[in-house]
Order: C-alpha cells, then structure tokens, then sequence
C-alpha cells in the first residue's frame, strides 16, 4: 500500500504487488482490490471520470480511507465549479479535518468572500499561516488569488491524498487551533494539570484569533473550580467569536453562583449559536441548578435528556440518582450507572464523605452529591476530574476504555 501511494504521488501507475517468494501460495480466489487505490488511479487516468470510483470507496471503506474518498469527492465538485458541502457534511471528522477546512477556504475564495462561520471560528485562520508564511496577507486581500494558491497545492499532491497535504515532498504538519487544544486537554491523564494548562497557556498565544485555546483552557479552570479565571476565558473567546461552548461555559459560571436565570439565558443563546443538542453539557449545569434550588421537575427532565442522549456523562447520573430519590423513583439504577461510567471519581467522592469503599446505596446520596459540588465543576463525558487543593485528580471515562479492554484475550 505505500509503495502503491509513493508511486500514485509521483503519477505513476498502481503496479500489482509482487508474491513474496517466501510466502506460500494459496489456490482460491484473488484478493479482492483496494477500493481507495482503485479510486486513485481513476482519477490518475482522468479526475474528471473518478466520481464513480470515489464513491464507491466512499460506501465500502471505513476509518481514514471513508474520510479521504468523502473529502477527495467533495474535492471534484469543487473543481467543477460546484459547491463541496453535500461530502463536507458526511462527518465532522470530514468537514473539520485539515483538508475539509482547506477546500472550505478554496471554495469561499473561489466565490470572491469569506463564509462567516468557518472564517471566525478561527480554522482556516489557523492553517494558512502554515502553508502560505509571508504571502498570506497578500492572499488575504484578494480571495481568488488565495483559491488560485490553495488549488496549486491539492495539484501538487498528484494522484493521492492524505489527510493533511504533502508540502515539497514531505508532510506539512498543520494543525488547527481546535485538535492542538484538545490533544492538551487529553494530554491532561498523562502529564498532569500543570503540563496541560501550560500547553493551552502556549496555544493561546499561537493562535490568538482562535477562541479554541480560551474556551479548552476555561473549561479546564472550571473543572479545578476557578471560577473568575475560567468566566474570563469565555468572555474573551466571545470577544473573538460567538461560539456554543463559550456560552455553556458562561452559564456554567452563573448556575455555580447560584444565578439560575442568567445561566438560563446563556445556555439559551448557546443553542441558538449551535443548535438544540441533548448531550449537551448544558443540561448538566442546568439539572443541577435546578436540583439545588428545589425544582426537582426540571432537574430530572434536564438529567434525562442528557444521560439518555449521553450515557457516558457520569456526573449526570449521580445528580440524576439524587433526584430520583427526592421523587421516589429509580434511584440505584441510576447510581449503578455512575459507579460503572467512574468508578474511580465514586471512590473519591466516598473517600471524602468518610464513607468506606464499598458500593454505594441510595442512603449515601446526599453525601456524594454534596462532595461533588465540593470538587469543581467538571461534568464532562471523557475525562472525570476532581479538584483536590493545588492538584487535580482525574480518570478517563469507561466508555473509552471498553473497545481497548473488549480486545484483550485470556490466556491459559
């Protein structure tokens, strides 16, 4: 396969592997053809008659290979005159990788403006730095010279395509504001919250049109409840953009001060930026608002909209659990719940209760609910996090445990 892709760079025709003289030869059928090498050499022999092949690559492959034939189709449209967005829309793995935003950026110039929304949310800001230096400003102040330039590098990659494009025969390492600032924050279970909040600290000032690095590095604050500190971050990416995480970061602020109704309105005008999502961190914040103040209707109709929609939201369980028992419903379901999702942020909150280490029962509820609210405000549905003075304790959810553990096999 990488000789095939070498090759294919260079224009040259996909050559059959050669049989390995040391591997036996088996009768039976041939293999069965790589589709995405078979869309890679249709569209060597005529780009313009590649549709068909890409598309077919497209419905059989999975993983990377799905996403190249998508973005590498939406690519054909755009060069035909047409707009890209019916394959940029498959997957926001599609539309937000490196090569999604740079055909985004191509189109918009092309057509003589800039797209609002991809333009602010500060990506395509984030790559052209990368691939054009210098010359950017220039480009900038006359968007069909920079599609004329962005063209000329997809024309450069011959007859294949990788996700990010090869830049003088080697691969141009861009990265946008959004995946460098979530790879910090995920970098948070191996180095520690010192290590990330410096890294985001540094992404913030590489990127300073990108309210990305702010809003990762206010979520992270809330998470070690500080407060101010995280509001500030939020209020200066929405000095950038107006984006749905910051406005769920800002309600998230208020509903911890108590201020229901202006919490409300954030997370209202945090849907109207993004539209209505049932896993929404929001709906957390807003639960547990409500569980605190005594609405205890609301609670549970905010809980339920977000576990059912998120399962892995662990936190919302344990609200949810409480909530329950107030109402003289189902409780312990809903705690099984959270113990299986965080085992190790229950074992914490019970060790701060003084509570042993042993599973919980409904009559443990109010004591674990008034710990959680003692350990920041992370609510998040990947990493559980709690705030322990200076430090910050955290575990991965089990959800991104379970494919790595499915795998492993016992052996007699």
């Amino acid at each position: 396969r990488l000789r095939a892709e070498a090759d294919l760079r260079r224009g040259r025709p996909v050559e059959p592997a050669d049989p390995s003289p040391s591997a036996p030869l088996h009768p039976g059928p041939a293999p069965s053809p790589d589709p995405m090498l078979a869309a890679a050499e249709a569209w060597r022999r005529d780009p313009e008659g590649a549709a068909p092949a890409l598309e077919e690559a497209a419905r059989s492959c999975t993983g990377p290979d799905r996403q190249r034939a998508l973005l590498w189709r939406a690519e054909l449209e755009l060069r035909r005159g047409a707009s890209p967005d019916p394959w940029l829309t498959r997957g926001s793995e599609v539309g937000n990788s490196v090569y999604g935003l740079l055909l985004s950026a191509w189109e918009q110039g092309a057509a003589g403006r800039r797209k609002q929304a991809a333009w602010a949310d500060g990506a395509v800001h984030d790559l052209l730095p990368q691939l054009f230096g210098d010359r950017l400003p220039a480009l900038l102040g006359n968007p069909r010279s920079l599609a004329q330039a962005l063209r000329q590098v997809f024309d450069a990659q011959g007859a294949w395509r990788d996700i990010a494009p090869l830049i003088a025969g080697r691969l141009l390492p861009l990265q946008t504001a959004r995946t460098a600032s979530d790879g910090a924050q995920q970098a948070l279970l191996q180095v520690g919250v010192a290590a990330a909040g410096a890294r985001l600290d540094a992404l913030a000032m590489r990127f300073p049109n990108s309210p990305h690095p702010l809003n990762y590095r206010g979520e992270l604050r809330i998470w070690q409840g500080r407060w101010a500190e995280a509001d500030d971050d939020f209020a200066r990416s929405l000095a950038l953009v107006e984006s749905r995480w910051a406005r769920i970061g800002r309600g998230a602020v208020h509903a911890h001060a108590g201020r229901r109704w202006r919490a409300g309105r954030q997370f209202a005008r945090s849907e109207r930026v993004g539209g209505p999502l049932d896993g929404a961190t929001s709906h957390v914040y807003r639960g547990e608002a409500a569980l605190r103040a005594g609405d205890l209707q609301q609670a549970q109709e905010a809980l339920e909209r977000t576990t059912s929609a998120r399962p892995a939201r662990a936190t919302a369980w344990l609200l949810l659990a409480e909530v329950r028992r107030r109402r003289g419903g189902d409780a312990l379901a809903a705690l099984r719940s959270f113990e299986a999702e965080a085992p190790g942020l229950c074992l914490h909150l019970r060790a701060r209760c003084s509570l042993p280490a042993t599973p919980s029962t409904v009559e443990d509820l109010p004591a674990l609910v008034d710990a959680l609210s003692m350990v920041g405000g992370n609510r998040s549905s990947r990493i559980f996090a709690a705030a322990d003075g200076d430090d910050l304790r955290v575990w991965p959810a089990m959800s991104t445990l379970r494919p790595a553990l499915a795998g492993l096999r016992v052996r007699g």
